[in-house]
């Protein structure tokens, strides 16, 4: 049992890290965008990273930030569903994984915001009577062209 504090002990050091460098996860900041800044950044973090595993390199740090990312993402969706399935308060799913709280930094850059009709019932209603107004006008042109060369077609056979 005392392994498993040690390592949440150092994951929690970790991910507070990983959060006082916001060129790894802060997507619309101008440091974001600072390719040096960010490989300074992984550095710190693989040194970090490198008192568990000796072996860890960027790639490694970068996949283990991925690894935590995904499962905040995931339990994080959860968590929405739940609340707006209409659950109660005592119903409302609570996150699996210890160290959600941790990454709630990252909750409005995991978050994407969903998307908004600009048809609602009464623009969709408009919409499907203009769209079977236009087929309908496309019909009568249609049988029209085909009145007026049957007609053309009659009179060329007329002396």
């Amino acid at each position: 049992m005392a392994n498993k504090i040690n390592n949440e002990d150092f994951w929690r050091e970790f991910i507070h890290l990983y959060r006082s460098l916001p060129a790894t996860w802060k997507i619309k900041s101008d440091m974001y965008k600072d390719r040096v800044l960010k490989q300074e950044c992984y550095i710190k973090l693989t040194e970090k990273l490198k008192e568990i595993d000796p072996s860890a390199d960027i790639n490694t740090t970068k996949k283990k930030l991925n690894t935590l990312r995904s499962n905040y993402r995931r339990e994080l969706k959860k968590v929405i569903g739940s609340k707006k399935s209409g659950a109660s308060t005592d119903d409302i799913y609570l996150p699996s994984v210890w160290y959600f709280e941790e990454l709630e930094f990252l909750r409005d850059h995991e978050i994407q915001i969903s998307g908004t009709s600009t048809m609602d019932e009464d623009n969709e209603e408009t919409f499907l009577n203009t769209t079977t107004a236009t087929q309908q006008s496309q019909d009568i042109t249609f049988e029209n062209t085909v009145r007026n060369n049957i007609i053309f077609y009659f009179w060329k056979l007329i002396p």
